[in-house]
């Protein structure tokens, strides 16, 4: 164990999929270590997530906190940080709604938390037809490297080894095109490093590069990206490809070199507002 937080929240990120934020949601359930907290962070779902919500926090181990704003187009960058701003705990885990983690997926992340570093981690991707298997039994059954049968895209990720960890995974201070390849579904971070930097960057509006830029002003910031291998597995389920869709104001923010560690519109609007932003 290197500098294990005193406590975590996992930080799920969701928009009218209740279905897929529902096998989320099991496997946070039976993780070996729980979090704190499981912190919802819901851009404008309909009502019928938040129904989802409130029957599981009635079987939750954890408290269940749904922070969430009206539909006004794709904020994901700003409900992120609405989320974080109301956090209990000192290191956040964040992944999106189509993941399923791995039993060990919050332990993994806390034992390799470690002042001065936030860790990238990898994926695996299940099919269309694995994907909509397990939605029809709401069931998760552990997918390893040898489940045979079982159409998935980078099979090597479900791997866990501390050993090929510690061969494969790297310290890496990023440059602009390896950054793009790092995705907020498997992240890990300290809570105040996101505040120094005013978190994510509310002016990312509409899908692109609001996890790019977090991360490369993390790097400007002077933290390394511990990019995680075999450790902290997690599944991700099937959806369209989003393509075409990327906000070409985000990519031109994102390339801007010239930009400010410290962004102007972001976390620092939302801190102390914890009564507001939850959702009863």
């Amino acid at each position: 164990m290197l500098h294990e937080p005193k406590s975590a929240s996992l930080l799920i990120s969701t928009y009218n999929w209740k279905e897929s934020l529902e096998m989320c949601l099991l496997s946070a359930f039976r993780q070996s270590l729980l979090p704190q907290e499981i912190l919802i962070a819901d851009d404008g779902s309909n009502d019928d997530t938040a129904e989802l919500i409130r029957n599981f926090s009635k079987i939750a181990p954890v408290p269940l906190v749904h922070v969430w704003h009206e539909d006004n187009g794709f904020r994901l960058a700003e409900i992120r940080n609405k989320a974080i701003a109301v956090a209990q705990g000192d290191y956040i885990v964040q992944v999106d709604c189509d993941i399923i983690m791995e039993k060990h997926f919050i332990e993994d992340h806390c034992r390799l938390a470690k002042p001065g570093v936030f860790v990238a981690g990898k994926r695996t991707f299940l099919s269309q037809r694995k994907s909509k298997h397990i939605f029809q039994k709401k069931e998760w059954e552990p997918i390893h490297f040898w489940s045979w049968g079982v159409d998935m895209a980078r099979r090597k990720n479900t791997i866990r080894s501390s050993w090929l960890s510690r061969c494969f995974s790297k310290w890496e201070s990023l440059g602009t095109k390896r950054l793009l390849g790092k995705m907020g579904a498997n992240v890990a971070f300290w809570r105040n490093d996101l505040i120094a930097i005013n978190g994510y960057d509310e002016n990312f509006v509409g899908y692109g590069y609001e996890d790019a830029d977090l991360f490369r002003r993390f790097i400007r910031f002077g933290l390394q990206c511990h990019n995680l291998r075999h450790l902290a597995i997690c599944y991700h389920l099937y959806h369209p490809p989003r393509r075409g869709e990327v906000n070409r104001k985000n990519q031109e923010s994102y390339l801007d070199k010239q930009k400010a560690i410290h962004c102007e519109l972001g976390i620092d609007r939302h801190l102390g507002n914890r009564e507001h932003l939850i959702r009863q």
